[in-house]
């Protein structure tokens, strides 16, 4: 049984790893590390955060983006490109000590003091905590009134990966 899993390896699930780490917790980190930041946002998209606020959470604050623009030698540009947002957490995950599990989760139920967490690769996971990190990619709503419409007539954002968004390219 671990001690803690954490559902989502996007930048707040990767964090809290992290943390768990420094604090000897065994736990495990479930999720496509960075895959919504890696496959759903636009190649040449830039994040407006200023530098200062985008570094990810380590117990001792030393793992910044400012450390990893030195240890790497990249630039700190502002606007920050999407891609080294990407890498500076890939970056993050391995100098703190950070493990993957690449899996979903489709199953998560209490039994007593435990958690029962089922992925789609039919692992059955227990743990007496879970913290839900997973962002906001697989929340899509659509209301009521278009759910009966034909797919090619209406959709949602977030059903729109890179490649799909190229079809709209040059149209007005």
């Amino acid at each position: 049984m671990y001690e803690l899993i954490i559902i989502g390896a996007g930048p707040y699930g990767i964090s809290l790893a992290a943390h768990a780490v420094a604090n000897n917790l065994t736990y495990k980190l479930l999720g496509y590390p960075m895959d919504f930041w890696e496959n759903q946002m636009p190649q040449d998209m830039f994040i407006r955060t200023p530098h200062e606020f985008c570094s990810f959470s380590d117990a001792n604050d030393e793992l910044t983006i400012q450390r990893f623009a030195i240890e790497t030698g990249v630039e700190l540009v502002s606007p920050l490109p999407r891609p080294v947002f990407v890498d500076y957490a890939m970056w993050f995950a391995i100098q703190s000590g950070v493990e993957f599990t690449p899996e979903l989760v489709i199953a998560l139920s209490k039994s007593g003091n435990e958690y029962l967490i089922e992925t789609e690769k039919g692992q059955i996971l227990k743990a007496r905590n879970v913290i839900i990190a997973t962002g906001v990619e697989h929340f899509k709503y659509m209301p009521d009134m278009f759910q009966s419409l034909p797919s090619h007539l209406v959709s949602h954002t977030s059903g729109y990966t890179i490649q799909a968004l190229k079809g709209f390219q040059g149209k007005m």
